[in-house]
């Protein structure tokens, strides 16, 4: 992190990368989909 900046614009982008990748997902699958998808990452992490 640059020292006496708040923000740079590259951490910006990813932030706003980030927003938006959830967005799509949050418009593509239902609420049971994302259950079932949570479910699966946590069988296999576990």
């Amino acid at each position: 992190m640059k020292h006496k900046v708040l923000y740079t614009n590259p951490a910006l982008l990813a932030g706003l990368w980030g927003f938006i990748s959830m967005l799509e997902v949050l418009q593509t699958y239902s609420t049971e989909q994302l259950e079932k998808m949570k479910e699966m990452a946590e069988r296999f992490f576990s």
